[in-house]
Formats: structure tokens, C-alpha cells, sequence
């Protein structure tokens, strides 16, 4: 199992409310530098930081709309200190039907409640993989969030094919997670 690719399907549970939203689109850039991968995404979502929030944050039932994921819980956490510091583990395949790519990992995940998310990769598939999520109220009705990621893959992924099953992945990862705010959203 190619661990690098693991990772990366990993951070899709964290971005996936980025990818097309339903008030305006968002944007969502993937920069490959070596084995390295930085991706920037941002969308205005037609939701409350609360209905963001609880999608984002629900660790336990994530697999059950984030394509992908196998499985998700919480293994540790979350502590007593002021940082609501908790560790997730995430399994599931990463690619395409000639490409699968399986993985586990575990996060150490920071909540900052309805404002900011850090993850980070403390053990499982990967090199190194760092994020974060920020939530902010346009209005009333409208949420922006932003995610920033840095992912290392501990493998080699080829180039084009690599970078362009990467980037499919977590379009549907990230496609997904924004339908599931719709889904809860009460107007």
C-alpha cells in the first residue's frame, strides 16, 4: 500500500467542503513541488459557521458521506486543555479502480470552536501532512472557509498521473463534504 497516497486521501475529510459550493463558487488550487503537495482552497457556503462546524467535526460518522473513507473515529481525546485536543484515526483508499491506494493515519486534530481547525499527521501513511481550516462569518446566512494543507508523501507518485488521480480524489472528497453542509443546513 503506497503510503503517500494514503495521506493524501486523508486530507480530503478536511477539505472537502471547499470544492464547489452552492452560493458561489470557491476555488481550490494543488501545487506539486517534488513529493511535495501544498493545496489552498476557499468557499463561500449558503450555511452557519455552526452547520460548517458540525460537519467538519464530525469525526465518528465521516465515512459515511466522504468517498474514500473506510472508517473514522475519535481513538483519544478530546482532552481537558484549553485546546480541544483530540487524535482521529482515518482508513480507507485513495485513486482510481486500476489504482487503489489504501491507508491509515492517525491525526492529532486541534479545535478552536467555530473558527479554526489544525491537523496534523502524528503516526500511519506519510511523511508529513499539516492543515488547517478557518471559519468565518460573512453574515448571517453565509460562512467562508478557507483550508490550507501541506501533504508529503513518503513514496513516489508519478508526476501526471499521480498529481492528476490526486487531485480527481479530492475533488470528490471535497465535492462531498460540501453536499453534506448542504444537507444539514436549515434555512
Amino acid at each position: 500500500m503506497p503510503a503517500g497516497w494514503a495521506l493524501v486521501a486523508l486530507m480530503g475529510w478536511a477539505v472537502a467542503a471547499l470544492a464547489a459550493p452552492p452560493s458561489e463558487p470557491g476555488s481550490f488550487e494543488l501545487e506539486r513541488e517534488g513529493e511535495v503537495f501544498n493545496v489552498k482552497a476557499e468557499a463561500l457556503l449558503a450555511a452557519r459557521p455552526e452547520e460548517v462546524w458540525q460537519v467538519l467535526t464530525d469525526y465518528d460518522h465521516i465515512a459515511r458521506f466522504v468517498p474514500g473513507m473506510s472508517s473514522s473515529r475519535v481513538i483519544e481525546g478530546p482532552d481537558a486543555s484549553a485546546d480541544h485536543s483530540l487524535v482521529v484515526e482515518q482508513k480507507g483508499a485513495l485513486g482510481w479502480s486500476l489504482l487503489p491506494l489504501d491507508f491509515v493515519v492517525d491525526l492529532r486534530v486541534t479545535e478552536h470552536p467555530l473558527v479554526r481547525i489544525d491537523i496534523e499527521r502524528i503516526a500511519g501513511s506519510g511523511r508529513q501532512y499539516r492543515a488547517v481550516y478557518l471559519i468565518e462569518a460573512v453574515d448571517s446566512r453565509q460562512t467562508r472557509l478557507e483550508f490550507r494543507a501541506l501533504i508529503e508523501s513518503d513514496r513516489f507518485i508519478p508526476p501526471l498521473l499521480g498529481t492528476q488521480v490526486l487531485r480527481s480524489s479530492l475533488s470528490k472528497q471535497f465535492d462531498a463534504l460540501l453536499r453534506e453542509v448542504e444537507r444539514r443546513h436549515v434555512p
